[in-house]
């Protein structure tokens, strides 16, 4: 083509830039480039009749750049360089072995993208350096000194763990499950290896396999932390304090776990810029970077659907969403009958035992959850981020008698959550960082119950506001002294509502409180990196209640040899909110729980003290920890511990004590890994007004089990795994005088214990390419295998006669899920 006579037909000279641009539009490409080897540059247009290959031609006879192409869609532009040599490598998976794509390749001026088979190729001079950036994995420098020209080699880039800062434990038990030196474990949800019994990732039944972490009642709304009740754990969603964590009441995370990105766990030795809450920490947290591809998933499984998107507004914004919900409406498959029949079989016990007339049934029950997370990085110093999360359950609820004339009436019970909160970080210098953010948490429960025995309706409500700011501050002295330091305040109310038509009654009781926080935390690693300390100091200062206390943190983590480490850390804590509960058959029985706050009267602030010391043994392939514990928690009271025996209709304070011991044996092998977990633990309460002696608590699980096995490759995973351990405890009644006035008589508080527990669990998952730019994925699950009649608590009511009748509550039986999931 004559280029001399195409320039003289055409306008004046134009900017690369602008052209760069037309030309990306005209042709969908994408062109990659360095400003400064562009800008200010001016050329004559190219002419519309050219094709793409003439175009870039014309743009190369006019300028000192070249166009390389990358892939189908990306075009790398770079000064011509006369002496170029050609460099091309594969980028995999360290782990996996899976390609990588989307990576970004520079080499002084040159750029490249690696396509989807991790391919890519730099076209430059020799003696440079290859830096090799992609969002999920640590950046990489490579000299190439010698750059071949004909075979390409294959780099493995390892995966970036952003979440934890000296990780010393990777794969604990399972891929995707960490443990740092401060003794927090950290859960990856996108990471995360199947584990038994669970077709997702979910993030507080993975937490079950932690030692030391179990549900006495098998629900994610009843996680026990070294014995302590889930009201005084402190749930966090992207900071924000969560007071509801389970739908289908307490069987379902409320996190949808393809919106997860990690789980962080602390048993002890929190870090001083958290509190409000006695025993664990878990924080939930979606992710903060900007992803440089648009990713849309969608799937579903036996019991609910949901779709999820991560959406790049720009280089530097972008926009996360999760929408899930319950598929009962549409179709009740038989895991949602399992489900079903395990949170609601112990109010039909209930009703069944109170009256052979009764029948009940439920109508509707429906639950969704939606999140929202937007990312915004201002500058190269300055980032934005906003969350939002709303939770809803709704129930319906039909009893009917039996009669010549039939009656009937609904009661219907719905528990929503909305969560939304920001946060600004300010990189003010490389040492120095500041983070301002805020948050607004409101829960509402609330209940209408239609009594057709007494002829009574009874409508309740509890709801929650809490919201706050938090100033942060961290300063890096060198890389072995960190500060941390900042003010936090508080302001949470809580109202109560009770109002029956027979006989007319009214009560609402609602209270508030602001509390003021000011802490200070140092990281100290030695120069031999042996030796690495957390020593943190918080002040708490409850406005309305005129308290204040100190609560002092500490971890230590001190490593013997290469092999052997020392692990100790101690905490003291104080909590404001507890969960009570007035009558068992409150809110319908289904959530009985409410939250209220501390009020120097009959609901005393709870505090908790705790000590630990573990010794771990890591070499290899082989890792072995040993952690002995004990701590101690004063405030509680007897409303705030699920009684269902003599001190069911009594509030009074007290305190429990927990010792005990936390075990741990994991081997890995190439496509194997395995583990057994076990706990020894003695819970004892005491309530000095109400028994002199202590007695086993609720939650008093003396031995704890937990055993499993991993395989995976690269499409196929699959785990199988028991979970054992001794009966919880329960108070039954005299055998020789039962009953006393209508009223039961009971034996010692929790002198008896259910059948041992006992529950075999497998899952499978095989992933698959659908087309060059979409995956699948399907999973299968099996619960409770040996479909063992698992018993988790046990009651005892009056009949119609003033005879006994004891309720027993019962774990999922067998239950198969299956799930199935596309992703673009």
């Amino acid at each position: 083509m004559n280029y001399n006579s195409l320039a003289q037909s055409m306008d004046a000279s134009v900017s690369l830039i602008e052209e760069l641009k037309r030309l990306e539009n005209k042709f969908g490409i994408t062109f990659s480039y360095l400003d400064e080897n562009i800008l200010g540059v001016t050329i004559d247009p190219v002419s519309n009749e050219q094709s793409l290959n003439e175009s870039l031609q014309w743009l190369e006879s006019q300028t000192s750049l070249k166009f390389h192409q990358i892939d189908e869609q990306f075009y790398a532009i770079s000064q011509r360089i006369e002496v170029v040599t050609k460099f091309c490598a594969y980028l995999k998976d360290a782990e996996s072995k899976e390609p990588i794509s989307q990576a970004l390749v520079i080499a002084d001026t040159l750029r490249a993208v690696s396509n989807e088979l991790g391919y890519f190729e730099i076209l430059g001079s020799v003696s440079q350096n290859l830096e090799i950036s992609h969002i999920g994995y640590n950046s990489s420098i490579l000299e190439i000194e010698k750059a071949s020209t004909t075979d390409c080699e294959i780099l493995l880039l390892q995966p970036k763990i952003a979440t934890l800062e000296e990780v010393t434990v990777f794969n604990y038990m399972a891929k995707g499950i960490e443990k740092n030196v401060k003794g927090e474990y950290a859960i990856h949800s996108p990471q995360l290896q199947v584990l038994p019994g669970l077709i997702d990732a979910d993030a507080f039944q993975s937490l079950q396999f932690l030692p030391g972490i179990f549900s006495a009642a098998e629900s994610v709304s009843d996680i026990n932390v070294r014995g302590g009740t889930n009201d005084q754990n402190l749930m966090l969603w992207d900071g924000i304090r969560m007071y509801q964590t389970g739908h289908f009441f307490g069987l379902i995370s409320i996190f949808n776990p393809y919106f997860v990105d990690h789980v962080t766990l602390t048993k002890n030795g929190t870090t001083a810029r958290l509190g409000e809450a006695v025993s664990g920490t878990i924080a939930v947290d979606t992710d903060d970077e900007v992803p440089e591809n648009l990713s849309i998933s969608g799937g579903f499984n036996l019991l609910n659907a949901d779709m999820v998107a991560y959406i790049p507004v720009s280089q530097r914004t972008s926009v996360s969403m999760s929408v899930r919900r319950s598929i009962s409406s549409l179709l009740q498959t038989p895991t949602y009958d399992k489900y079903f029949d395990r949170a609601f079989s112990a109010i039909e016990s209930s009703i069944n035992a109170q009256a052979d007339s009764l029948v009940g049934e439920v109508q509707n029950f429906d639950y969704y959850d939606i999140g929202l997370k937007i990312n915004t990085q201002i500058s190269d110093r300055d980032e934005v981020s906003f969350s939002l999360l709303n939770v809803s359950d709704d129930l319906t609820y039909q009893e009917s008698i039996v009669s010549s004339a039939m009656q009937t009436k609904s009661s219907a019970i719905n528990q929503q959550s909305t969560a939304t909160g920001f946060a600004y970080r300010k990189i003010w210098t490389e040492k120095v960082n500041t983070l301002l953010s805020g948050y607004l948490s409101k829960y509402q429960l609330s209940a209408q119950n239609s009594d057709l025995v007494n002829n009574q309706r009874l409508e309740q409500e509890n709801t929650v506001l809490d919201w706050g700011v938090k100033l942060d501050l961290q300063a890096s002295f060198s890389d072995k002294i960190r500060l941390s330091t900042g003010y936090h305040f508080d302001e949470i109310g809580a109202t109560n509502q009770d109002e029956i038509d027979n006989p007319n009654f009214s009560r609402k009781i609602k209270e508030v409180l602001h509390s003021h926080v000011l802490y200070v935390e140092s990281n100290l690693v030695s120069d031999s990196k042996e030796t690495s300390l957390t020593a943190g100091l918080r002040t708490n200062y409850y406005q309305q209640l005129d308290r204040f206390y100190l609560e002092p943190r500490l971890t230590l983590n001190y490593k013997l040899t290469e092999k052997w480490s020392v692990d100790l850390a101690g905490e003291y804590k104080s909590q404001t909110t507890t969960q009570i509960i007035d009558l068992q058959n409150d809110f319908l029985g289904v959530e009985k729980r409410r939250w209220v706050l501390a009020n120097n009267d009959d609901i005393p602030i709870v505090r908790s003290k705790q000590a630990s010391v573990g010794i771990q043994y890591a070499y290899n392939k082989i890792l072995m920890s040993l952690e002995g514990y004990q701590k101690y928690v004063d405030g509680i009271v007897t409303s705030s511990q699920s009684f269902q025996n003599q001190f069911e209709l009594i509030r009074s304070p007290g305190a429990y004590e927990v010792t005990g011991m936390d075990a741990l044996i994991n081997v890995t092998f190439d496509n194997l890994s395995t583990w057994v977990s076990y706990t020894l633990s003695r819970n004892y309460s005491e309530f000095k007004e109400l028994l002199t002696e202590k007695f086993p608590s609720n939650i008093d699980i003396r031995h704890f089990v937990s055993s499993g096995i991993n395989y995976s490759s690269k499409r196929f995973e699959c785990s199988v795994g028991f979970n054992w351990h001794t009966g919880a405890p329960y108070t039954a009644p005299e055998e020789a005088v039962p009953v006393v006035n209508g009223v039961l008589n009971y034996q010692f508080p929790n002198s008896s214990n259910l059948s041992d527990y006992f529950r075999l669990d497998w899952s499978a998952k095989y992933k698959f390419d659908l087309g060059k730019k979409a995956k699948g994925l399907l999973g299968f699950s099996l619960w409770n295998i040996t479909n063992h009649n698992n018993e988790v608590n046990a009651y005892y009511l009056l009949d119609e006669d003033d005879h006994p009748v004891q309720i027993i509550e019962r774990g999922l039986g067998f239950t198969p899920n299956v799930s199935a999931r596309i992703t673009f």
